[in-house]
């Protein structure tokens, strides 16, 4: 017993102080900058953008559940659309300096919004089409997994890339 008391060990302040220290969020970094909130519109756009999504889910909690393929098309198109501007590519984070990398990035958040009106446009149409689908649902949707795993890879890692391809191809 005197063993397992040595052991386990009571934080001390410095330890819970340093736990307690956490990066800033994106919307406290952006009320701490000095100027106008429109010097910083990747930046204000991501705030916008979390804000959105939370209303949105106050929304559908509120008013009711909308039609399931609606409903899971926006939230993951969202979500896709800010882990690619959290997690850019060619940068270790969205507080560095755009390169030209970030216009990948952008065509990446276009091609989500694009596959997104795609399925909402004519939504009862494409849920009627499910068992007889057309070249663009095909190629929508295989588009769609690629983004979904390129943001499975930027913000997980290659090793859950692998599983889902590994359970995508079995």
């Amino acid at each position: 017993m005197q063993l397992l008391r040595r052991r386990t060990t009571v934080p001390t302040e410095e330890k819970l102080a340093y736990q307690e220290q956490k990066a800033p969020t994106v919307l406290e970094w952006l009320l701490k900058q000095p100027g106008s909130l429109f010097r910083y519109p990747l930046e204000l756009a991501v705030c916008l953008l979390s804000i959105s999504l939370s209303l949105y889910h106050f929304y559908v909690a509120f008013a009711g559940a909308l039609e399931a393929h609606s409903f899971r098309s926006t939230h993951l198109s969202f979500i896709l659309v800010l882990c690619f501007l959290l997690r850019p590519l060619g940068r270790k984070g969205w507080k560095e300096p755009k390169n030209w990398w970030f216009g990948v990035d952008l065509l990446l958040i276009g091609l989500v919004i694009a596959i997104q009106v795609y399925v909402i446009w004519d939504i009862e149409k494409f849920i009627l089409r499910q068992g007889d689908l057309n070249f663009w649902d095909y190629w929508s949707g295989t588009l769609f997994i690629f983004l979904l795993l390129e943001a499975t890879r930027r913000s997980v890692g290659w090793a859950m890339v692998i599983i889902s391809g590994f359970f995508l191809l079995h």
